[in-house]
């Protein structure tokens, strides 16, 4: 399982089916749908 937060701290979505080969590519598409913006190094 894993939780999306945004950047006020609130949870944003909530991954129930977490696929090890695909995860990162997930977590990256919903972030852009979200409008939650990268992090800057």
């Amino acid at each position: 399982m894993t939780f999306l937060i945004d950047k006020d701290g609130r949870i944003a979505h909530i991954d129930n089916k977490v696929q090890v080969g695909s995860h990162g590519k997930d977590i990256v598409k919903k972030l852009d749908e979200l409008g939650i913006a990268a992090k800057k190094q």
